[in-house]
């Protein structure tokens, strides 16, 4: 389902397919590793948020998928950053 959303966006927004697949793969692999393993976790987070920084379509596609699917936590994040139930 993701990636069918992912893969909308980008022909939404004239990005190549590549794009989706990528950053779902990209995804899935930084959320593959178990927040108890601390280390390897920030690091793979790390590199997935350096990835979006260093690539425009990416960084694009993830943020139009941030705002069209909303978070199930809460409804939105305030301006000081709190969760908004």
């Amino acid at each position: 389902m993701i990636l069918e959303i992912l893969l909308r966006l980008a022909d939404e927004l004239n990005l190549p397919s590549w794009t989706a697949r990528n950053l779902k793969a990209a995804y899935d692999e930084a959320a593959s590793i178990p927040e108890d393993r601390e280390i390897p976790y920030s690091i793979a987070w790390n590199a997935y948020h350096e990835m979006l920084d260093n690539d425009s379509d990416l960084s694009l596609l993830s943020m139009a998928y941030g705002l069209k699917v909303r978070m199930p936590l809460c409804e939105q994040i305030d301006a000081t950053g709190a969760f908004v139930f």
